[in-house]
């Protein structure tokens, strides 16, 4: 990405697409869902080498409906592992979307994959059962 590029990254409606893709939302969503949660977001670019993301989320415990227990010093990692629960992973880079999977799955949750966001908008329409998901 060039600097213009990162230091806009997550304004609402900014692409680099051409006019037949990209709507400018999805980083803004990203950007906007992270931080509502207590998280961050980081991006690191290499012009003509590529773009990472990381997204730091609280750990939680259990949801309850006043919300999420964070966890401050878990006395027991293994516990924040999945037991099954089902992550979507949207990605259009299929070897990024293939390492996320597997690491994913590494980790204990099982996946459904979308090489775009309407495919996993679709998914989710089509009455797809998911606890969370990566975008």
């Amino acid at each position: 990405m060039s600097l213009e590029a990162r230091r806009r990254a997550f304004e609402p409606f900014f692409t680099t697409k051409p006019d037949s893709g990209g709507t400018g939302l999805g980083l803004e969503m990203v950007y906007g869902f992270v931080r509502q949660s207590g998280g961050h977001v980081t991006l690191y670019s290499e012009l003509g080498h590529g773009t990472s993301f990381g997204l730091y989320l609280p750990a939680v415990r259990q949801a309850n409906n006043m919300g999420f227990i964070a966890l401050e010093h878990p006395k027991d990692p293994i516990s924040l592992l999945g037991r099954g629960e089902a992550i979507l992973i949207a990605e259009d880079n299929v070897r990024v979307r293939k390492l996320s999977i597997e690491r994913i799955h590494d980790l204990g949750f099982e996946t459904l994959e979308a090489d775009s966001d309407d495919q996993a908008y679709q998914l989710l329409k089509d009455g797809a059962k998911v606890d969370a998901g990566v975008f």
